[in-house]
């Protein structure tokens, strides 16, 4: 299992909802461990070339976020967002299918959304902070949408 860069088009297809959870089990342990080699707090599906609705997230420090909140690891699966902060704010992203670019993005502050855990289990929770943040870029992919897609200005674009 490989992370698909920017360019190919599966990135830019809507996912389809998670019916096989039997499925979902087998290449949650192997999208874990590329995540994490990969120095990655969170990593959709679609990254992988799997067209399906989940992400991985794990939004906690690292070499490439060393100031991110302490997280633990979730499987989020048919994620739908129900509730969101009026405030936005802006903060550094980058993407592991955007190689060497970080970017200036806005978000909701806090959001609260309804999904499924690894075993169809379902779940309501408020996200915040860096948190929140993760699960907005890779609730995006899910929607075949880039955090690049979402900076206003390409003078906040970085790369390295």
């Amino acid at each position: 299992m490989n992370i698909i860069k920017i360019g190919n088009p599966i990135l830019r297809i809507k996912s389809s909802n998670v019916e096989d959870f039997e499925f979902l089990k087998l290449v949650i342990l192997e999208m874990k461990e590329l995540m994490y080699k990969s120095d990655g707090v969170g990593l959709a599906a679609p990254q992988c070339g799997i067209n399906q609705n989940f992400f991985l997230m794990d939004p906690k420090p690292n070499s490439r976020y060393p100031n991110a909140d302490m997280g633990s690891f979730q499987v989020i699966v048919n994620p739908k967002i129900i509730l969101f902060s009026d405030e936005l704010e802006i903060g550094f992203e980058g993407c592991l299918s955007v190689p060497n670019v970080n970017g200036r993005v806005e978000r909701f502050c806090w959001l609260e959304a309804l999904y499924q855990d690894e075993n169809g289990v379902f779940h309501q929770k408020k996200f915040s902070g860096f948190e929140a943040r993760v699960f907005q870029h890779e609730f995006d992919h899910l929607q075949g949408v880039f955090y690049i897609d979402r900076v206003k200005n390409i003078s906040d674009l970085v790369c390295f």
